[in-house]
């Protein structure tokens, strides 16, 4: 008597998230700062609910909103992301901005910064 066992492959899933933020024009109250995100599914299963989300904000006006073109990843698809947030005085007097940004989905989570 033969015994078949059928095959499985171990879920894994994974998500690479890589950032890049551009000043539009100078470093002054006003101006524009631009977040673009791309969230590749480098995993071996599509992921749902694919979204960027702020985890840590230190600019003193409101909050970026990050928005995406699709919510659901194929095996090696790519998700493109964006934000704009606008300089206050206080960001331009105390010299800087940090954000903390984490890309995640129904399956994953995966911090970055």
């Amino acid at each position: 008597m033969r015994l078949y066992y059928p095959h499985f492959t171990a879920k894994k899933p994974n998500i690479k998230l890589v950032k890049d933020a551009e000043l539009m024009g100078s470093w002054a109250a006003g101006q524009k700062v631009k977040y673009s995100f791309t969230a590749t599914n480098t995993g071996n299963q599509p992921l749902t609910n694919v979204a960027v989300e702020e985890v840590s904000f230190s600019g003193s006006g409101t909050t970026p909103v990050i928005t995406c073109d699709v919510a659901e990843l194929a095996v090696g698809a790519e998700a493109k992301c964006s934000a704009e947030y606008t300089l206050t005085q206080a960001d331009i007097d105390t010299g800087r901005i940090w954000q903390v940004f984490s890309s995640c989905s129904s399956s994953n989570f995966l911090k970055t910064n």
